[in-house]
C-alpha cells in the first residue's frame, strides 16, 4: 500500500477535453521539489494511493477504468510497477502512516 504525498502538485497542458494531456508532471512542494513525468494511467495510480488499496488492485482498476489492456500500450503490470518504483523513489509515493 502506498500513500500520495500530500505536497504533490498535478501539472497538466493539453487540448480541452483530450483523452490525454500532451505534457503531465506530478510536482513536490516541499523538500527537494522533484518533478516527475507521468503518463494518464501513472497519474491515476498515484491519485489512487489514499493508503487503502495496495498497488496491485489499483494498477488493475486503473487498466479497467482507462481501458488498457495489460501488455498493450506500457500497460503490463511490471511496467507499470517500474513507474511506481520510480514515483517512490522521488518522495511521490510514501508508505501508509
Amino acid at each position: 500500500m502506498r500513500l500520495l504525498a500530500a505536497d504533490v502538485l498535478q501539472e497538466q497542458v493539453g487540448a480541452p477535453g483530450a483523452e490525454d494531456p500532451a505534457h503531465l508532471v506530478l510536482h513536490q512542494q516541499v523538500g527537494l521539489r522533484r518533478a516527475v513525468r507521468a503518463d494518464t494511467a501513472t497519474a491515476a495510480l498515484a491519485g489512487a494511493c489514499d493508503g487503502r488499496l495496495d498497488v496491485g488492485t489499483l494498477v488493475v482498476a486503473v487498466q479497467q477504468l482507462l481501458g488498457v489492456e495489460p501488455g498493450v500500450d506500457g500497460g503490463s503490470v511490471a511496467e507499470v510497477l517500474d513507474r511506481v518504483r520510480d514515483l517512490v523513489e522521488a518522495g511521490v509515493l510514501l508508505p501508509p502512516v
